[in-house]
């Protein structure tokens, strides 16, 4: 087993509407579960402007919370707080009978379609082994190398080939190509969405974002292709899905309003580490 951390997560994004909305539904997947290395201390979501109406797991079974946007409200917010412990399972989840198939992240999507230039970067593993956890790091190297890393250069609706031939993008993006790339090259991979543990800073911008591939031996098998590495206890998961779509933190719709405004704040900070021969001594 490896090292761990115990982490505390905020999360909050607020909406602004230019006029004051009529209603509403949206689905949140912000809240960590017990899952792959990690186990939850504590959760909490506070609304406002909105009410909860259900909470439940989706088809990949994620996490979701549906709230009922109020009318006549011109301000929604959501605030997520959590302790979540991790594990460093060197981005190795196995496999989970209660989750999605295989099979079912295999199909490209509008998001993940392959064109010229994700081909291009598929066709230079072509003759390599997929399965080989090595071919994937090497896959994950050489995506990071041709796109480089650029806040504000693409938004959530770019899709992999078009990052892809622009050479920049930020974590979905490289999550994206990987994805694209691996299913050309014949497995299963899925986008993973969550938060990580920097250690130059607390307060960031937007969640992160990372890639999952399904290996006949190892089962589900974590890259994160923005930093280099597999997943370890700096990472938090919260959802999946085939792209980003369907891991999406906010999703839904509002009647009226008019002009939108989304701010969004994030902060991760670790509270102690945790010993891997004995999970309930901490260091603080």
């Amino acid at each position: 087993m490896g090292s761990g951390m115990l982490l505390h997560i905020r999360h909050l994004t607020e909406f602004h509407y230019a006029r004051p909305i009529a209603g509403g539904k949206m689905k949140i997947r912000m809240t960590p579960s017990p899952d792959c290395g990690q186990d939850v201390q504590m959760r909490e979501l506070k609304l406002s402007g909105c009410t909860l109406c259900s909470s439940f797991r989706d088809v990949f079974g994620n996490q979701v919370e549906l709230v009922e946007v109020e009318g006549e409200r011109q301000d929604i917010s959501f605030e997520m707080c959590a302790d979540v412990e991790t594990r460093d399972l060197a981005g190795i989840c196995g496999t989970d009978p209660q989750q999605s198939p295989a099979w079912a992240f295999k199909a490209s999507t509008p998001k993940t379609n392959p064109g010229e230039a994700v081909g291009r970067i598929a066709a230079n593993f072509a003759d390599d082994d997929p399965q080989n956890p090595e071919t994937l790091h090497r896959l994950s190297n050489h995506v990071r190398a041709a796109v480089t890393y650029r806040i504000g250069s693409t938004s959530t609706e770019t899709t992999a080939e078009e990052a892809a031939l622009k050479g920049e993008g930020v974590c979905q993006d490289h999550a994206h190509i990987f994805i694209s790339a691996t299913r050309l090259l014949g497995l299963p991979a899925r986008y993973v969405s969550g938060y990580l543990r920097m250690r130059d800073r607390i307060e960031q911008e937007a969640m992160h974002a990372w890639a999952e591939v399904f290996i006949d031996d190892l089962g589900w098998t974590g890259f994160d292709v923005s930093n280099g590495i597999a997943p370890d206890e700096s990472h938090v998961r919260i959802a999946v899905g085939r792209d980003y779509s369907d891991a999406a933190p906010v999703t839904g719709v509002v009647r009226g309003g008019g002009n939108e405004t989304m701010k969004v704040a994030i902060g991760v900070s670790q509270i102690s580490e945790v010993f891997p021969q004995n999970r309930s001594r901490q260091i603080k």
